[in-house]
C-alpha cells in the first residue's frame, strides 16, 4: 500500500510536505527561542521539563516532574507588553499552546494585557492542558483579532479583579470593529 501511495503522488505531480519537530536544548528562554527560530510554519517545538523565568536570562532548569513552569519576571512599565507568551498568528497558521504551568516570579506588579496574549487572524488556535496559578495578570490569557479555537482543560486560578480569559473580536467579519 505504502508503493502505491507514493507512486499515485509521483504519478500526480504532488508533492508531500511533513511538518518537523524541534526540541529545544533545554527550558531556558534562550534554548526556547532558539527552536522556535529553527521552525517553519507548521512544525512544533517541544520545552522540556523545567523552569524558565520569563524576562530575564537567568534561569532554573531543575527538573520539574512532567511539567514546564514559566515563572512571570516580565517587567513592568509604561508601554511594555508584560505577556509571558505573545504571538501574531497568520490565516495559515495553527497554533497550540499545550502542557504548560505558569507561576508568579518575583514581579508583584498587576499588568494589564494578559500572561498569554495572541493576535491577529488565524482559524485554527488551541491552547490546552495549561494552569494559570493566580499570576499578576488582569488577564489569564486575551486574544484580538479574528481567532477561532478553543481553550480547554485549562486550570485558570486568578486572583481578585483579574479575567480568565478576555476575548476582543474586534476584526468581525475582516473588519475593523465590525463596520
Amino acid at each position: 500500500m505504502k508503493f502505491v501511495t507514493a507512486a499515485l503522488f509521483m504519478l500526480l505531480g504532488k508533492s508531500v510536505v511533513l511538518s518537523a519537530t524541534f526540541q529545544a536544548a533545554s527550558v531556558s528562554m534562550a534554548a526556547i527561542n532558539a527552536a522556535i527560530a529553527r521552525a517553519s510554519d507548521g512544525d512544533t517545538v517541544v520545552v522540556p521539563a523545567g523552569v524558565a523565568k520569563a524576562g530575564t536570562t537567568n534561569t532554573n532548569t531543575g527538573t520539574v516532574t512532567d511539567a514546564t513552569v514559566l515563572l512571570d519576571n516580565v517587567p513592568r512599565g509604561t508601554g511594555q507588553s508584560a505577556a509571558l507568551i505573545k504571538a501574531t498568528l497568520a490565516p495559515n497558521q495553527s497554533f497550540r499552546l499545550t502542557g504548560f504551568t505558569f507561576r508568579p516570579g518575583t514581579t508583584s506588579t498587576k499588568a494589564n494585557n494578559g500572561a498569554v496574549r495572541l493576535s491577529g487572524k488565524c482559524f485554527s488556535v488551541r491552547i490546552d492542558h495549561c494552569h494559570f496559578e493566580k499570576l499578576y495578570q488582569a488577564d489569564q490569557i486575551h486574544t484580538y483579532g479574528w481567532l477561532y479555537g478553543v481553550v480547554d482543560h485549562c486550570v485558570i486560578d486568578c486572583r481578585g479583579g483579574c479575567t480568565s480569559l478576555k476575548i476582543w473580536h474586534d476584526t468581525w467579519a475582516d473588519r475593523t470593529k465590525g463596520d
